[in-house]
């Protein structure tokens, strides 16, 4: 439920995740996860979150229609 902040994270993500920047001394990823740490009831609700998204949205029966839609799109 901790992701770096680039756009591809931010996209699978979604707002399942808390968000870190990279920063030289690493403050803010330490700093969030003490908040995650501390926070049990949070990380649950994620979590949970989380899953849901996955299952909603990167199922691979989904993903292979999607490929074949692309590939059937190319090949004309």
């Amino acid at each position: 439920s901790l992701f770096l902040d680039t756009e591809s994270n931010r996209e699978t993500a979604g707002d399942c995740g808390v968000v870190f920047s990279m920063d030289d001394a690493g403050a803010d990823l330490a700093a969030k996860l003490e908040s995650l740490i501390a926070d049990p009831a949070r990380r649950a609700q994620l979590g949970a979150a989380a899953r849901l998204r996955a299952q909603q949205l990167y199922n691979w029966d989904d993903i292979t229609q999607k490929y074949e839609a692309l590939l059937a799109e190319v090949a004309g």
